[in-house]
Order: C-alpha cells, then structure tokens, then sequence
C-alpha cells in the first residue's frame, strides 16, 4: 500500500464524463483536445482525483503515489467496476494517447539444493519496477496496449543451505574373467561274439573203404577249418603185412628160397600251426609241440595270419592243443632211408645153409613199382626176390595162418619138383584198412553247413572287446580337463549271442570342465580417486587369479572435494 492515500473518490460513474455508460457526448471532442480537457474541468468538484492530476506538478509532491495501490487501481476502472483490476475505456480510443514508458527494477529469487557432483551455486537477483505518474495540467485518460505488469511484495525467511560432503564410491572389474562349465559323456563296452559250429566227422572201415558220417560233408567247404588232424581213434589190430609158406620142398631137384626187400627209415611227423593272429606268434613254451620235442620251422604269413611248421620224431596222439584262436594239423611224414637190406620170406632160408643145395638162379618176384612204407612213398626195381636152388633132400614149408580181416594181395611159387610141379608157395597178406578202423576229424565252420547233419557243438568266442567313442569329442577338445570318471553300469552278466559275458565295468561316465575366458576392463575411475579394496573376481583353471573387482573413492566435485 502505498503512503499518503486520499480520501475516498466519489463514484466515478456521477462525476467521470462516459463512466456511466453514456459515451455519446464523448463524440464531440474526438478531435477537440482542449475541449476534453474543459469537460474535465467541470467536472473537477468533488472529483479529488481529478483534483490531483488537474494541480500538476504541484500536487505530484503531495502524494506518492503507486500504481499497484488499490485507490488508484480502482480508480483506473471507468467502467464502473471499482474491484477489479482490469477495465477499459468505452468506445474508441483517444489519438492523443502516448505510450509512457516506465522503469524498474524486478526481483527474483530461486534456491537449489543438489546432492550430485554438479557444484551448486546460489545467486540472488531482484527486479524492481517503479512505476512515478508525471502529472501536467492536462487530464489523461489512461489506456492500454501491450504488455500489463504486475508487481507484488513478499516477505519470507531465507532458507538454509546444508552441504554434505558425500564422495562417489566407484566400483569396476579388470582383467580375464572365465566361465568354467561341466561337461559329461559317457563310454560304453561292445562286447562281439561269434557263434560258429563244430562238425565230428567220422570214418568208419566197412569192409572195403572208409566210410564217413553226415559230418563229413562239412570238410573242405568254404569257411570251415579242420580243428584237428584226421586222428585214428580205432586202430585195427593188425600187422601191415602177412607173409607165409605151404607146401613142401625137398626130394625134389629144386629148391626156392625168397627174400624180401626192407628199408629202414627215421620217420619225421610233420604239422602246420595256423597261429591265427595277424603278428607272428610261435607256440609257447610247454606246449602241444614243445612236449612232444618237435623243433620249429620259420614263420611265414599266409592272408591275413602267421603259420610255422613243425617237425616231430613222433605222431602225437591226442589233440592238438595251441593258443586260441590258433589251429594245427598234421601235415604228412618225411624221413630217411637208414639202410636197405633184404630178410628172407617165411624165415631162414635152409637151402643157402645146406651144403647139399646149390643156388642155380635168383629171380626178381616183385618187380619195380612205389611203394608207401610209414608213409613215405619209395620206389625200387626190386621188392622181393627168388633164389632158386637144386637141393637133394624135403622139408615142409610151415603153412599160411593170416589174422583174421586181412586180405591176400599175393602169391608165388616157391618149390617145385623135378617134373616142375610147384609143390610150396609163398602167400601175401596186409591190412585193408591200413592199421585203422574208425578216424575222427573235427571241422569248425562259421555258418551250418547244409547236409552235415546237426553240429556236434555251438561254439560262440568273444572276438572283439572294445569301447565306443561317444567321449572322442571332449577327449579331443583341449579346452576340457578330464576330472574323474564314474561307473554307470559296474559288473554284470549279459547274455550275447547266447554267450554269457561278465564284464566290470559296462559304461562309465567321464566328468570334464570346460572352460572359456573373455577379458573386461570397466576400471576408469575419475581424477582424483583412490582405491579402497580389492578381490578376486575369477580364477583359471589352475587357480591363479585372472580378474579383480575393485573398489574406489571419488571426491565429490560439487563441494571441490570437501
């Protein structure tokens, strides 16, 4: 409120020309300046504001006067509203109304309060505006146009500023950080078993030949292996050979002594051992062959497997038993001739002893021709021979009494008379069945063989022992360590291809880590920061650290540190 205020004004709209309303008489003095300003002063009496602007400058010292005082404001609303703040003059404007300019200074305030590194600074302006009415003697009519200000006095406390120290706390990591990541797989056993078929062929002697069983048609076909040499096991008995003589000799001028040609031998047994395998691989010592003194051949390689013959001074009886999955078998004879001599036929020849017989010729009875003795086969122009001789006194020959199953393969005349009558012969005999009567043979085949009857034995092997791959990936990824291994499947029995295989253990876990790094480096701290603590934020495989967290103290910079 401004000071020294006059009294109050009387209503405007009686003693202000147009307040009212009626602005028709205000028509006249559009171009008649001096005449408003008459009309005004007619109006003056018991106007005190009229008064006051009327007395000019004199009355200026009389009054300050504020334009933001509520007398005044109202009295500025010639439209008959003294308690508003906004009127205006009714009808048009004047052409002499001049734009006042006024001055003053505007006051304002602003606080802030900042808890950032932002300082904060605090500044104080003030605006006042003072606004000082020039009067002159003329009457004015105020009016509007552009921009209305409005002033207002306020008084408040000022408010305290509290400034805390409060420094950044900065947190980063440097350096590599790894990721260490299990990793499984698993292994299992692939046990394969073969399944083959074992034949017994059998060959028995009926009379004329060896005849042998349905099994026998196993030998000799494709994927079957002998799993012995063709073995005797019903020897017959009987000598290889027969010799004798009947009938007589003597008072007769002729006298026949035979002989018959013997050839000693030093018989070798020879064998073949298949060793089965694709190294060369002898017979180990204490077996089959060792026992029975036979002495090794070379090694040479035959498809896909090692063979080595032996030669032994013997046959061996039995089977012959070699590491699996090897086989032997008798070969054949090889021998010697130790000596050649000649033994007479149905025992000592008496004419050569008797001084009263006297040789007149010797004859070949059994001429050149191959002969197998102990399996070797010998050939010679002379096998047996006839000493003929001219004797002067009798003597029987001792008579023929074969074993019983042998067959006479041949006969001659050893004695004549002196008419030429043959009066002694000297028969042959031997073994048709050469020395046996039952051989056996066993015959491993892989699939049955069709016509041979049903296999005497289903063999089944394991043939093969082995681990899948299924941990190739992570054995061969050098990014992964083995850590250990765990039995999935421990010791169990399975049947495969109807053989029971035990086995410890069937599948196995193998556990790995897998590790990965990637380096990162989020340490920039500003100037002025110091490091507070710091730990390990990862580690390698080995243990070493690799990356760090740590841990600064910034200052604040809104408070310069402070």
């Amino acid at each position: 409120m401004g000071t020294n205020p006059p009294p109050p004004l009387g209503d405007p709209r009686t003693v202000v020309p147009g307040a009212g309303g009626d602005v028709s008489g205000w028509t006249g003095y559009a171009n008649d300046p001096n005449g408003l300003i008459s009309a005004g002063e007619g109006n003056a009496p018991g106007n005190q504001y009229l008064e006051v602007i009327g007395g000019g400058a004199a009355n200026a010292a009389r009054y300050d006067v504020n334009n933001n005082d509520d007398w005044l404001r109202r009295s500025f609303d010639l439209l008959g509203d003294p308690r508003g703040e906004v009127g205006d003059l009714v009808g048009e404007e004047s052409g002499s109304c001049q734009n006042e300019t006024t001055q003053g200074t505007r006051t304002e305030r602003s606080l802030y309060t900042c808890e950032t590194a932002t300082r904060v600074t605090e500044s104080s302006q003030e605006c006042r505006s003072i606004y000082v009415p020039v009067f002159d003697t003329d009457y004015v009519y105020a009016c509007r146009q552009g921009t209305e200000w409005r002033s207002e006095s306020r008084t408040c406390e000022p408010e305290r500023i509290v400034t805390v120290d409060e420094d950044y706390v900065y947190t980063c990591q440097t350096g590599t950080i790894w990721t260490h990541t299990p990793a499984s797989c698993q292994r299992r056993r692939i046990v394969v078993v073969d399944e083959d078929y074992q034949y017994g062929c059998v060959q028995t002697w009926n009379g004329s030949t060896h005849a042998g069983n349905a099994a026998c048609t196993a030998v000799g076909q494709p994927g079957c292996t002998p799993t012995t040499g063709r073995v005797c096991t019903q020897p017959s008995g009987l000598p290889s050979s027969y010799t004798c003589q009947t009938g007589y000799q003597g008072e007769v001028t002729g006298q026949a002594c035979g002989e018959t040609l013997n050839i000693s031998w030093t018989t070798t047994w020879l064998y073949t051992m298949d060793t089965g395998h694709e190294v060369a691989m002898a017979d180990p010592s204490g077996g089959v062959f060792d026992e029975n003194g036979c002495s090794a051949g070379g090694l040479y390689q035959m498809g896909n497997t090692w063979h080595i013959d032996y030669s032994c001074p013997h046959k061996i009886e039995g089977p012959l038993t070699v590491p699996r999955p090897g086989t032997a078998w008798l070969v054949g004879q090889a021998g010697t001739p130790d000596g050649t001599t000649w033994s007479p036929t149905g025992g000592a020849c008496t004419a050569a002893e008797s001084s009263a017989c006297t040789l007149t010729a010797t004859v070949c009875t059994e001429g050149p021709e191959t002969r197998q003795i102990n399996g070797h086969f010998i050939y010679q122009e002379c096998w047996a021979r006839r000493h003929d001789y001219q004797c002067s006194t009798r003597s029987d020959f001792p008579g023929c009494s074969p074993p019983s199953g042998m067959t006479q393969t041949g006969e001659r005349c050893i004695a004549t008379n002196s008419a030429g009558t043959c009066t002694g012969t000297e028969r042959t005999y031997t073994d048709p069945s050469a020395g046996c009567t039952r051989y056996e043979q066993g015959v491993r085949c892989e699939t049955q063989v069709p016509g041979a009857g049903t296999p005497s034995e289903i063999l089944r092997d394991v043939v093969s022992d082995t681990w899948d791959n299924g941990c190739a990936a992570l054995q061969g990824n050098g990014a992964c360590v083995k850590q250990g291994e765990v039995v999935i499947e421990g010791e169990q029995t399975r049947v495969i291809n109807g053989l029971p295989v035990t086995r410890n253990p069937w599948t196995v876990r193998e556990d790995y880590i897998c590790s990965s790094s990637s380096n990162v480096n989020s340490c920039s701290p500003f100037t002025g920061c110091v490091q507070q603590a710091q730990s390990c934020a990862s580690q390698d495989r080995a243990g070493n650290c690799t990356a760090y967290d740590r841990t600064y103290r910034c200052e604040n910079p809104a408070n310069d540190g402070g």
